[in-house]
């Protein structure tokens, strides 16, 4: 089963040379919430919508901020 990674936010923001101030603003939000979603485990303000502008904006694809995950 996949499953999104916040933390792939931040990596594939910093890997674009982009600061969160520049992301935010092309995306539509505060930085502060740009923030929130980088640090968090299961932010629910993340919508489908957003994560596109997101994954746009750095030229990802939307299933790169998931990940498979194992069960034990």
């Amino acid at each position: 089963m996949k499953q999104f990674q916040f933390s792939k936010i931040k990596e594939y923001r910093e890997a674009a040379g982009m600061g969160q101030k520049d992301l935010a603003e092309k995306i539509g939000v505060s930085p502060q919430q740009l923030w929130n979603w980088e640090n968090s485990s299961n932010d629910k303000s993340l919508t489908t919508e957003y994560l596109g502008k997101i994954a746009t904006t750095l030229k990802k694809r939307t299933d790169d901020f998931f990940v498979e995950q194992r069960n034990i």
